[in-house]
């Protein structure tokens, strides 16, 4: 079938999903996963999506966006996959990050649809963005998507944010976390890799964010937030980081580890007791659990850091 054919095929569905009727947007949706998995996700998901955010714009039309697209991939990804939105993983995140810190909720919406709307629209009430995070991040390549996967968050924390951007900045990292622990694609010592560098990257307590910073093309349209009361939050990746540690050391009985596994590890001590003296209390605690996870292993640095641990733990706790 031609793509021209294509686009007139999803254009119908994707227009009825403007109807303020709810059962109207619903069977909308419905038609739109059915055609896609008919004519196959991995070829078309793009042409969709595209289609979708070019009718879907405005006011809580772009609740309605997020919400369908988490409903086409909850219905044609039912197994996680490790590979199938790589190529759509600019346009995904940029439909989830305005979904999520945009201010659809804020703008006006025209007259006529405020007359025959007067609660939210179920979409903006139930909002599905950070589960599609969880999605995306299960459906993409670990390797060389990974630090694309963080963007929509590093790009943030280059400035202040505010408590309530805070919390939903928070909520992103957790839901990449838990999609990259569910992603097939994830190989053990890239992600070790991946999560050292994280440390690595955010030391200063600046970061070197630069490396996963969106295109140009998104970058024109970011979300600007009222930086009233808010502050810098740099520390957010290497809590994410830190989680990720602690998930993965859960999995690992003592019984079971090597030299390649042990020189893989090993370096995270140093680090730890790094984060130890850190100035946030979050970055301690999660120090503190991986801390405890990794002394089943008996790594060779714990004796080397012995010192360093008890004196930093002893600053930490006064």
């Amino acid at each position: 079938m031609m793509d021209s054919n294509i686009d007139s095929l999803v254009y119908q569905p994707s227009n009825f999903l403007r109807n303020p009727m709810e059962s109207t947007r619903k069977e909308a949706r419905k038609a739109l996963a059915a055609c896609l998995k008919e004519l196959g996700l991995e070829e078309y998901l793009q042409l969709f999506v595209g289609k979708l955010a070019s009718i879907l714009t405005k006011g809580s039309e772009v609740h309605v966006l997020g919400y369908t697209v988490h409903y086409i991939l909850s219905e044609c990804l039912p197994n996680p996959t490790g590979c199938k939105l790589d190529h759509c993983l600019e346009d995904l995140l940029y439909i989830v990050e305005a979904n999520i810190l945009g201010d659809a909720d804020e703008q006006k919406e025209d007259e006529k649809d405020s007359i025959n709307k007067r609660k939210k629209k179920m979409e903006t009430r139930k909002c599905k963005s950070l589960n599609t995070l969880r999605l995306i991040a299960e459906n993409v390549t670990f390797r060389s998507h990974a630090l694309k996967l963080l963007s929509p968050v590093t790009w943030q924390l280059q400035g202040p944010v505010t408590s309530k951007r805070k919390s939903k900045l928070e909520g992103m990292l957790r839901n990449i976390a838990a999609g990259i622990e569910g992603n097939p694609s994830v190989d053990q010592g890239d992600l070790f890799c991946f999560i050292y560098h994280r440390f690595d990257d955010n030391k200063s307590g600046l970061g070197d964010q630069m490396s996963s910073q969106p295109s140009k093309k998104k970058r024109k349209s970011r979300h600007i937030q009222d930086t009233s009361g808010a502050k810098s939050c740099p520390h957010l990746i290497t809590v994410f980081a830190l989680d990720l540690l602690h998930n993965r050391l859960k999995r690992i009985q003592p019984n079971s580890t090597n030299e390649e596994l042990v020189s893989k590890l090993d370096p995270f001590v140093k680090l730890l007791v790094g984060c130890l003296s850190s100035v946030y209390e979050d970055v301690i605690s999660s120090s503190v659990r991986c801390f405890t996870a990794l002394l089943r292993l008996q790594l060779p640095s714990f004796k080397s850091e012995a010192g360093k641990v008890t004196s930093n733990w002893k600053r930490s706790s006064s």
